[in-house]
């Protein structure tokens, strides 16, 4: 036979109790007092509360107050609090003073308390989705471990991509420019800096317009990718964009180069082709300056006849 004594020691480590006992047929009854003394468990702490504004929007901070009381015999000494989210990967440990045995305040020598109140905040990804998630806040220290959760509401604010590239491949010739674009969105309620890093490929020359952009909160901007290729054929490149350490999106692009028309002089025309026209150009002239010398006919001398005197 068992009994589960009831947790009502609030204000006291140990109290004395008394067991009664009875045995009984219907013909015979024995009744005996015993005097138990009942005690605490050396360490017990209960998470009491968990206190939240249960909703938060993405990019947010979101505060945590936690509640700690002493439910054990001994006090909680270098009592640590880990308070996390684990369907978005967030967590937060912060230090908790000792919590002592038994509440004694009215002491300003001793200010002892069974209970302990602090407050964690935990940074919510931009990125998060929309949906209810679970908190779990556990206490511990080299004695004890308590466990509690609780649940909340994230509101994201931009469900879209925070990267758009609306040109993946374009066409041009060797030597001329491509321009592609980046659309860059800041969905997050403060102030963002990305950076923006192409990687050229073989043949191409990729340089972005802006490295690094600030963006204001719940704003967008347009950054130019300047391309300029110096091979024909299809070559690809790829451009990331970076918002502090953390990789926001990376898109391969391609670039279709075509061989320059060698017909047209132009800036963008192979150097060779252009210096073999211009030689043409000048032994035509300087053939037809020789004809020219050649089919001119000497003037005839005058001839004088002899005088006598």
């Amino acid at each position: 036979m068992s009994l589960q004594f009831p947790f009502d020691l609030d204000d006291e480590l140990s109290d004395v109790v008394k067991l009664r006992v009875t045995v009984y047929n219907d013909d015979f009854e024995s009744e005996n007092d015993f005097t138990l003394e009942i005690q605490r468990e050396s360490y017990n702490v209960e998470v009491l509360s968990i206190d939240t504004e249960g909703r938060v929007i993405a990019g947010q901070q979101f505060a945590v107050d936690v509640v700690l009381k002493n439910r054990g015999m001994r006090d909680l000494e270098d009592l640590f609090v880990t308070a996390r989210i684990p369907g978005l990967g967030v967590e937060r440990r912060a230090f908790f003073k000792d919590v002592f045995a038994l509440d004694d305040t009215q002491d300003d020598e001793h200010d002892e308390d069974d209970s302990v109140f602090g407050r964690i905040y935990l940074s919510i990804p931009e990125n998060a989705k929309s949906g209810v998630y679970t908190l779990e806040v556990t206490a511990r220290n080299d004695d004890v471990t308590a466990i509690a959760s609780d649940e909340f509401v994230v509101e994201s604010r931009f469900e879209g991509e925070p990267v758009v590239i609306p040109t993946i491949g374009k066409t041009f010739n060797v030597g001329e420019e491509a321009t592609y674009e980046v659309l860059i969105v800041n969905p997050s309620s403060t102030l963002k800096i990305y950076s923006i890093v192409p990687e050229s490929g073989d043949g191409l020359d990729v340089m972005a317009e802006e490295t690094v952009v600030a963006i204001p909160a719940g704003s967008s901007k347009n950054v130019a990718l300047t391309v300029k290729a110096s091979e024909a054929g299809t070559q690809k490149f790829s451009v990331s964009v970076f918002a502090g350490n953390d990789l926001v999106k990376s898109a391969e692009l391609t670039a279709n180069v075509k061989e320059a028309e060698t017909s047209r002089i132009t800036g963008t025309t192979n150097p060779i082709v252009v210096l073999t026209v211009v030689l043409a150009i000048i032994f035509v002239v300087l053939l037809i300056v020789l004809i020219a010398l050649l089919s001119r006919k000497p003037q005839k001398s005058e001839e004088f006849g002899e005088s006598y005197y």
